[in-house]
């Protein structure tokens, strides 16, 4: 049975279209869109070479288009499939995306240096890893003195015991590696050769980082974002994009090995004094 009790095959809508046919159409508009936005991107980004002008219209386009369209399942939580295998296919596709989108950006005429790709000083470095790996522990932590409730997923795709752990500290450095040298390295170096500023391309950057991780509802893709742009500050300033993958890295071992059984046990309190709340 269909809304109001009326059946798929029930009246038709003018133009003979019924219900069932709504979400065809919805699909259709959808691909439209994601279609006429990404002719828009390729149009703008005329100033860079065909591979990185692919890649950019991908990151900016297609895969957010993919990944909201994947949104019901990347928020279901897949009881039924372990978290090493989430773990493992999670980190072989970074690491394809990331080798690729570099190539990419070398093959289009970005320098190693405009990507990122070399070293600084060991006191930078350091200072700047620390003040940010720190600044989105800090974050972290304080939207949880909140009260704010994770997502189901987030909850779940944390390590539970040390084999997991072990594991996870690999999908950390994978992150900490590939998604800089995609959305920090390639994307910023790309997007601030076509506008002239560097900060633009690393505000906008950084908005796609925090959608990409719309799976964490509202609050992880908000704090996403942030992170996002407090990781592209070293490369701003410095040059260099070794802080922020360091930085990176070591934000989600913190966060995944050492901070997940307390995020675990605040959550599953939370859950009951909902529950609790509810029966009463």
């Amino acid at each position: 049975m269909g809304p109001g009790g009326a059946s798929p095959s029930g009246p038709c809508h003018p133009r003979g279209q019924t219900i069932a046919d709504q979400p065809y159409r919805l699909k259709t508009f959808l691909i439209a869109v994601v279609v006429l936005a990404a002719a828009v991107v390729w149009t703008t980004t005329g100033g860079l070479r065909w591979p990185a002008r692919v890649a950019v219209v991908f990151l900016l386009t297609i895969l957010p288009a993919f990944l909201a369209a994947q949104e019901r399942h990347a928020t279901e939580i897949p009881a039924e499939i372990p978290r090493l295998a989430i773990y493992v296919s999670s980190a072989v596709m970074l690491w394809i995306m990331a080798v690729v989108i570099l190539l990419a950006g070398l093959t289009s005429g970005l320098t190693p240096a405009q990507l990122g790709l070399q070293a600084i000083p060991l006191a930078g470095l350091a200072g700047w890893t620390g003040a940010i790996a720190g600044g989105g522990i800090l974050l972290l932590v304080g939207t949880r003195a909140l009260r704010l409730r994770e997502s189901p997923m987030l909850m779940h795709v944390l390590p539970r015991n040390g084999r997991e752990r072990l594991a996870f500290v690999g999908v950390a450095i994978t992150a900490g590696v590939a998604e800089e040298l995609i959305f920090r390295g390639f994307l910023i170096a790309a997007l601030a050769a076509v506008t002239g500023s560097q900060w633009f391309a690393a505000a906008l950057s950084s908005v796609l980082f925090g959608f990409l991780h719309n799976y964490q509802r509202l609050l992880g893709a908000l704090r996403a974002a942030v992170l996002g742009f407090g990781l592209a500050l070293p490369l701003l300033m410095t040059g260099s994009l070794l802080p922020s993958i360091i930085a990176h890295a070591a934000y989600d071992i913190v966060a995944g090995v050492f901070l997940a059984r307390w995020l675990l046990v605040i959550e599953e309190a939370g859950t009951q004094a909902s529950q609790t709340g509810t029966d009463s």
